[in-house]
């Protein structure tokens, strides 16, 4: 027989392993009662809300770019949750009800623009789309929109490494670019004429307009220099050709002159206009600079007469579509 003591000594270990044994087997049951109830939970989900997508990651890429994972964050995701890229699945893997990731191809992105990216549940809930961007990653100084080649003209500043202190074309499309033509030192402000033909460009690496043939591809001799004295040149800010003729140009450097190639005529709008742009004909020409909206009327001796209007608003731009003046302001004016 076991003596008392001894006795004890065995009998409470044993009474601590069954402590240990029935909260262990407890804390078991619980666990997988809980994670039974997360799954019914997000299991009932499914059928009766609609997923919620707030924000992705990335959110841009630019074109030509390699396959990623893209996460997708919002609400109400489930286990059978597709996001969609442009209304067609992707693999999808569910990370929690508030993540997603989806494997998106080199294929999805090879062409410029933005991928409208949604979230689909099993029971039939459909998030509403947000963007995906697919940009060109490309530095540009200005780009101007050339209808009859149906492509951009971008020139590009030195900082662009290989392209720099060049004129390119880009594909809107696919992003693809042509072969660069070198015309100095800092491209700017590009102007190109009715026909399509001749590009006229504003340098900042020097106070210097060029004019660029654009059917042969060549940059012409003709050159506009505005010397201001050491330390002062004056750099135009902004160019116009005339619509009626691609060798006449409206250039805004200090004052507005008008220029047949690199001939002035002698008449100067002086009301401090920094951005131009000509209607339908060659006069008048519109000019705004210091919430000015400035209207000159051009003839063969230049600006021969200004009218001047305060727009009420600030704007970094000026453009003439169909008999009206858009200000970036959103202000509209009509001839």
């Amino acid at each position: 027989m076991t003596p008392p003591a001894l006795g004890n000594l065995i009998a409470r270990p044993l009474s601590i392993l069954a402590c240990v044994i029935f909260f262990a087997t407890l804390f078991a049951a619980s666990s997988a009662n809980a994670s039974s109830l997360e799954n019914n939970a997000v299991q009932q989900l499914e059928p009766s809300v609609s997923p919620a997508v707030t924000s992705l990651y990335p959110s841009a890429v630019a074109v030509g770019s390699s396959g990623f994972n893209l996460t997708v964050y919002g609400s109400n995701f489930v286990a059978s949750s597709v996001v969609r890229w442009n209304k067609s699945a992707r693999p999808t893997t569910f990370v929690s009800p508030y993540q997603l990731t989806a494997e998106i191809s080199a294929e999805d992105v090879q062409l410029l623009g933005s991928a409208a990216v949604t979230v689909s549940n099993s029971g039939g809930g459909v998030s509403p789309e947000i963007a995906f961007t697919i940009y060109l990653g490309l530095q540009t100084n200005d780009l101007i929109y050339d209808s009859r080649r149906n492509e951009f003209w971008a020139s590009i500043p030195s900082a662009a490494g290989a392209l720099g202190n060049s004129i390119v074309s880009i594909n809107p499309y696919t992003g693809v670019t042509g072969t660069p033509l070198w015309v100095g030192s800092e491209p700017s402000k590009l102007s190109l004429s009715k026909d399509g033909s001749t590009l006229w460009l504003a340098l900042h690496g020097g106070p210097i307009v060029r004019k660029v043939d654009l059917n042969a591809m060549v940059v012409t001799p003709v050159q506009l220099y505005f010397p201001g004295g050491w330390g002062s040149n004056i750099y135009a800010n902004n160019l116009a050709v005339s619509p009626g003729n691609p060798s006449t140009v409206a250039v805004a450097a200090g004052y507005v002159t008008i220029f047949d190639d690199a001939t002035p005529r002698p008449n100067q709008g002086t009301t401090g206009s920094g951005i131009l742009t000509f209607g339908d004909t060659a006069s008048p020409l519109y000019g705004y600079g210091y919430n000015l909206l400035s209207i000159f009327t051009v003839d063969g001796t230049g600006i021969s007469s200004t009218k001047t209007f305060n727009s009420g608003s600030y704007s970094n731009d000026l453009r003439f579509d169909q008999g009206r003046l858009y200000l970036t302001s959103g202000q509209t004016i009509r001839r």
